[in-house]
């Protein structure tokens, strides 16, 4: 049985951060705040697991297979050594997690879309955790959506703010595209408990 801690969980996203090959500070706040929201003890041991995956990173990352060597990194994490068989095909650990792994998929998403598009690479790398975490591909599909729907209110009420509307009418629209995305919210919430 292999256990995913959730070091182990934040490594993960760590790589779905880097697999673009460039890790900005919008990504590290997000990482950062996943890490707060996924333990409470976060801080304690942040700085070492932070040096341990830059030191990963600026490792691998002039390799000329470094997408290989990302996907290699996260199937470790989920891979049992001893569980595996002596034919490998048959491999098939048994996973525990100690984290809710929707919300390990939530975070690299997140992640992924920080940017405001996600990369052909981190869709592959994140229908690989997916996979390796237990979840249908639905889910992934569910989260894009989620993703985009938040990121067009956010795109329309910043479009509202440079109209040259009267101010009541762009208010009284703004509270209404921030009551819709209130609702996104609350129910983002509910998909991890």
């Amino acid at each position: 049985m292999k256990r995913i801690t959730v070091k182990d969980a934040l490594k993960v996203i760590y790589y779905v951060m880097a697999i673009d090959e460039k890790i900005d500070q919008k990504e590290m706040d997000i990482f950062l705040e996943a890490g707060k929201s996924m333990d409470r003890n976060f801080s304690d041991y942040q700085r070492d697991l932070i040096n341990e995956c830059l030191y990963w990173y600026v490792d691998s990352v002039e390799s000329e297979n470094f997408n290989s060597k990302v996907h290699d990194a996260v199937a470790k994490i989920f891979t049992d050594r001893d569980a595996i068989p002596s034919n490998p095909a048959l491999a098939k650990p048994k996973l525990v997690f100690d984290i809710n792994q929707r919300q390990l998929l939530w975070n690299c998403m997140t992640i992924a879309y920080s940017d405001g598009n996600c990369t052909e690479e981190e869709r592959r790398l994140i229908m690989f955790i997916s996979e390796k975490c237990g979840l249908d591909r639905s889910v992934v599909l569910e989260y894009e959506n989620l993703i985009q729907t938040s990121s067009a209110i956010e795109k329309e009420i910043e479009w509202l703010k440079t109209t040259d509307w009267k101010y009541d009418k762009v208010d009284s629209e703004i509270k209404n595209l921030k009551d819709r995305q209130k609702v996104l919210v609350d129910y983002i919430g509910t998909l991890f408990r």
